[in-house]
């Protein structure tokens, strides 16, 4: 089986063999996703929780959830917090908090 054969199988979703499992490992690498402070933090809550498989598309919201983060303490440096920021920033210290 060539490699173009063996990755439209794995494309299929049908069975595949430990080999062509390991074979499929060596051609497409797993992407690793970094997240800041508050990412990282909310991707632990939902580990614990058992949740973090409900989200469809769980790297974009954690980069998500550093974003509304970086937002919300730049606008606080500049004298002028948000309700949202403000509610934010109750959510995330409910994680921190346990």
């Amino acid at each position: 089986m060539t490699d173009n054969e063996l990755l439209a199988k794995a494309e299929r979703n049908e069975g595949l063999t430990v080999y062509e499992i390991k074979r499929y490992h060596q051609l497409v690498k797993p992407q690793k996703h970094v997240y800041g402070k508050y990412g990282t933090l909310k991707r632990k809550y939902l580990e614990d929780k058992g949740l973090d498989w409900t989200i469809e598309n769980l790297p974009e919201y954690l980069h998500g959830v550093d974003k509304q983060a970086r937002i919300c303490t730049t606008s606080s440096t500049q004298n002028s917090p948000t309700l949202r920021c403000t509610s934010v920033r109750a959510s995330l210290w409910k994680i921190t908090a346990g």
